[in-house]
């Protein structure tokens, strides 16, 4: 999307945020589904994907409820930070989504559009667009571990990778060398129907083009310090205790049946 289309979609409101912040999975969130393939029969939203398109309601960005109690991790991730993160860290990235884009509103009646305000207010944006959305779908592929030898994404990635433990392995070897605060992601890529690893420093969603976050933690101190304090590794190796592997195949197959070659 170039400069002028993104400053004057964003200006005129034609665009949600989502969108222009998540690309392609914004696309799948907002009800697109089997865009690459619509001859075949969609297939069921993952709940993550559900999360999502209930983010938006009545013209504004909601908080998504969780899909379990905030104790549900325990021991693994404690109630406490849980609940932090969801109702205090989340929440407050909406509501700087919606001010933002409020402040987008008064902005179009001026006669003056300064540049320099509508960068600020689109590095906002993409902050708390990435926050709002990296956050939700964090919270969405947490549960009871569920690792299944026979999955789509589990079999893809042991074949893409050599084997699961030696993807895990990568990826957190990647969750550990974030530099400061950010976001380790495994996420699909169309072009070459792969899943790649990589990184976003903070939460601008400084991804690969076209790529579907599928599987990501969140590495920032707020979502482990109360339990692990500095010991980020101690909690990279707790958090593979609670990934839902069950709803990152659902979302994957989703996503790969949509976007898939």
């Amino acid at each position: 999307m170039s400069d002028a289309l993104s400053r004057r979609s964003l200006l005129t409101g034609t665009v949600p945020a989502a969108i222009v912040a998540a690309g392609g999975l914004g696309t799948l969130a907002w009800g697109q589904n089997d865009v690459a393939n619509p001859d075949q029969p969609s297939v069921p939203d993952s709940r993550s994907v559900r999360m999502l398109r209930s983010m938006f309601q009545e013209g504004k960005y909601v908080l998504p409820k969780l899909p379990y109690a905030y104790h549900a991790l325990e021991p693994h991730l404690d109630a406490q930070t849980m609940e932090l993160h969801h109702s205090k860290h989340q929440q407050a990235y909406i509501n700087n989504l919606n001010k933002t884009i409020d402040a987008f509103s008064k902005l179009r009646e001026t006669d003056d559009l300064e540049p320099a305000r509508v960068s600020a207010l689109s590095r906002d944006i993409s902050f708390n667009a990435g926050g709002a959305i990296l956050h939700t779908l964090f919270f969405g592929i947490l549960g009871p571990s569920s690792e299944n030898s026979d999955s789509s994404f589990v079999q893809d990635v042991a074949s893409q990778y050599g084997s699961l433990e030696k993807f895990k392995s990568h990826f957190t070897q990647v969750a550990s060398g974030v530099k400061g605060s950010g976001w380790a992601l495994a996420c699909y890529e169309p072009v070459a129907d792969r899943i790649l690893i990589t990184e976003s420093g903070d939460q601008d969603l400084r991804m690969i083009p076209t790529s579907i976050p599928l599987l990501l933690i969140d590495v920032w101190e707020h979502a482990y310090y109360l339990k692990y304090q500095n010991r980020r590794g101690d909690y990279i190796k707790a958090w593979w205790n609670v990934v839902d592997w069950s709803e990152v195949d659902a979302l994957y197959r989703q996503v790969r049946r949509t976007y898939g070659r």
